[in-house]
Formats: structure tokens, C-alpha cells, sequence
């Protein structure tokens, strides 16, 4: 393997210091030509959200963000939870391996939750050679991880090349006995109610990926935050047994007699945790009061991937003068845009440690995956 200065493009990138810095567009700097995109998505992924499965879908686009950062020995790397999926940007020399991995959990996850992980790669020459680009631009969380946004129209063509040419940009089946390593993944916190009224999933294509047409809904997002991040200190649940457990184990423990014990263990270690937390959440500085606080400025709940992707805690007001807004830049023809409202979010953690970790998040009973599917 070669030496994880393979990822200085990443690591040197600069940040953007808010929100409004994606309308910058010198804050983008274009990919290597020696990178490729990763894209995974699960197959029929509607027939399953219809099943009433949507938190086993929407678990299982995670995985692919943790096992490429473990595969890559914890390596930073651009990447964006999409909730039916993942897409991740990496070196062309990891590609081989990274491929290994996931095809180990593809096999993994159609035997334990009967669900098919699509899983291609496509080189950033390629993107190139067909009228694309990749430009990607960052924001550090206060965790330690990278939030990475991304423009150029690039992501939505490699996502249409594996879907439509899977026998040259996907991974063949194949049978893999190539270690994953999922250490990081955890899935114990309960769906979060909203606080103001409903969660807003939100999906924005600029015409012709110009950020600039999105000013007046960045202006009014920055207005709306903090309080519209659907995971606050005052709405995360502190309720037990964590109902997601079951899922987040059958992905990381293939042996069933040791994935009983291990849920077993952590059922206890869950309900004294949850004891704990609710004794001490109030005191900021508590440990539990800490993480509290650090658990919703480190969610990705605003991310730029060609689209603007948003889940929103908003009430009745807040969602109209949304909507409205939103209904206006179409007819100026500015935007495309898709809405779906539930009454609670998703959220799947990526954890190394209390000091670092990131909360990939995403609207309950559909979130992503119906707001693309409503497009306009």
C-alpha cells in the first residue's frame, strides 16, 4: 500500500468558515485526475422503504463511509451520506482494495438484512473526458471530522455511468474473504422527535450547478440556524433499549451466537449509560452534558454534493416561507427541488472516540430517498 500522503489533496484543501462560503467558488479546488468517485446505493431501495424498512436502508449507506476510512487506515477523504447510499472520493491506488472490502460487505448485507448494495467506481479522468468536473471544497466539524461539499455536476454523472453501465463502472459479484472492518459504527441512538413541528428533508439542484442562485436560500437557512438542526441538546432522546441495535450488529458480527451476546452486553451497558445520562445531561460539564452539546454541531445535517441536501427541524411558518421561497426560484427557472416531512430523524453515528466522531442524519420514512424521487 502507498503511504497515506496519497491523501494530501484532501488534507490541504482550505475550509470554508460558514455556510455562505459555498458561494464562493474559489473555496472548490478540482480532484486529481488519479482519483476515482465511489458510489453505492441500495437496490430498490423504494420496495423497501414501502416494507417499512427505511432505517435498515438508510444504515446501510454508512457503512460504506466506515469502512473505506478504516480500509484507508483513517484516512480523511471527501465523502456524503446520501441515505440510501454513500459517495466517497478516493486515490485510484486504494481503489483495488477499498473494492475488496466492500464487496465482502455487499455479501454481508444481502445475507443478513436481504439487501443488495449497487457499488461502482467511476476515475475522475473519466468524469473529465465526458464533459464534467470535480471540484470539492470542505468544512471542519468541531469533532475532528471533514464535512465535504462538492460542485461540477460530477457526482450526478458517475451515479447515472454505474446505474446505467454497471458492467464497466460496477464491482462484479464476487466472492471475498477480504476483512471489513466497521469499528466506528454505531446505531444507539433512537429516532429524534422534532422539537418544532416536523423534519424537513430537502433536496436543491441549481440549474446549470451555479451556486449563486441558491443566495436567497442560504440567506434564509443561516437565519433559520441553529434551531432548525433537527438534533439539538433538547430533543435527543434519552430512551431505552436503542431500537436500531439489532441492525447496526447484524452488519458488524457475522457469528449469530456472539452478535446474541454482544447485544446482550450492550443492552446493559446501554440501559446503566442511559441511567447515567439522564442524572447528569444538565450539568455542561458532565461528560454526558459535553457530548450532548457536541453531538448536534457535529451532524451533517447541510451538505453540498451538486445538490443541496438539508433535513430541517421546522414548524408550520418556517416550512411555508420555505416552500414558498423555494417555489419562487423555479419559476424563475434557478432550481429544481424535492420536500419530504416526517415527524422525527434518522441518525447513524461514525465513532472513533468522545473527542472524534460525526452524526450522519436523515429524515425518518423516506427522507433522501423520497425528497430525490419528488424532484420538480
Amino acid at each position: 500500500m502507498r503511504p497515506e500522503s496519497d491523501f494530501n489533496f484532501y488534507s490541504e484543501l482550505p475550509e470554508l468558515s460558514d455556510l455562505l462560503g459555498l458561494l464562493d467558488q474559489s473555496a472548490f479546488q478540482s480532484a486529481p485526475n488519479d482519483w476515482s468517485v465511489l458510489v453505492t446505493d441500495v437496490e430498490n431501495s423504494t420496495q423497501a422503504i414501502e416494507q417499512g424498512l427505511y432505517k435498515e436502508v438508510n444504515i446501510l449507506g454508512a457503512p460504506t463511509i466506515i469502512a473505506v476510512s478504516n480500509a484507508c487506515n483513517g484516512a480523511s477523504f471527501p465523502f456524503v451520506f446520501g441515505g440510501d447510499g454513500a459517495t466517497c472520493l478516493i486515490p485510484n491506488s486504494k481503489v483495488q482494495h477499498v473494492g475488496s472490502v466492500l464487496a465482502t460487505l455487499r455479501n454481508h448485507a444481502l445475507l443478513q438484512m436481504s439487501l443488495k448494495l449497487c457499488i461502482g467506481f467511476v476515475p475522475v479522468s473519466t468524469i473529465r473526458e465526458k464533459g464534467a468536473d470535480i471540484k470539492v471544497a470542505k468544512q471542519s466539524l468541531p469533532a475532528g471530522f471533514k464535512l465535504a461539499h462538492f460542485t461540477g455536476g460530477s457526482l450526478a454523472l458517475a451515479d447515472k455511468l454505474v446505474k446505467k453501465q454497471i458492467d464497466i463502472y460496477g464491482l462484479p459479484p464476487q466472492k471475498s474473504h477480504q476483512q471489513i472492518d466497521l469499528a466506528g459504527l454505531e446505531c444507539r441512538w433512537n429516532d429524534v422527535p422534532s422539537a418544532n413541528g416536523q423534519i424537513m428533508t430537502l433536496i436543491v439542484r441549481p440549474k446549470k450547478f451555479n451556486l449563486n442562485e441558491l443566495k436567497p436560500l442560504l440567506d434564509l437557512l443561516n437565519r433559520l440556524m441553529p434551531l432548525s438542526n433537527p438534533v439539538r441538546t433538547d430533543n435527543l432522546p434519552i430512551t431505552w433499549p436503542p431500537q436500531h441495535l439489532g441492525a447496526e450488529l447484524a452488519l458488524k458480527i457475522e457469528n449469530s451466537w456472539y452478535r446474541w451476546w454482544r447485544k446482550k452486553c450492550l443492552l446493559g451497558w446501554t440501559w446503566l449509560l442511559s441511567k447515567i445520562t439522564a442524572s447528569t445531561v444538565n450539568d455542561p460539564n458532565s461528560t454526558a452534558g459535553k457530548h450532548f452539546r457536541a453531538v448536534g454541531i457535529n451532524a451533517d445535517h447541510l451538505k453540498f454534493d451538486d445538490c443541496l441536501r438539508t433535513v430541517l427541524d421546522v414548524n408550520e411558518g418556517e416550512s411555508k416561507e420555505l416552500e414558498a421561497l423555494l417555489l419562487q426560484l423555479y419559476s424563475e427557472g434557478k432550481l429544481n427541488y424535492g420536500i419530504h416531512y416526517s415527524d422525527r430523524a434518522l441518525m447513524t453515528c461514525f465513532v472513533h472516540s468522545l473527542e472524534k466522531h460525526i452524526h450522519l442524519i436523515d429524515g425518518a420514512d423516506g427522507g433522501y430517498a423520497y425528497a430525490a424521487k419528488r424532484l420538480i
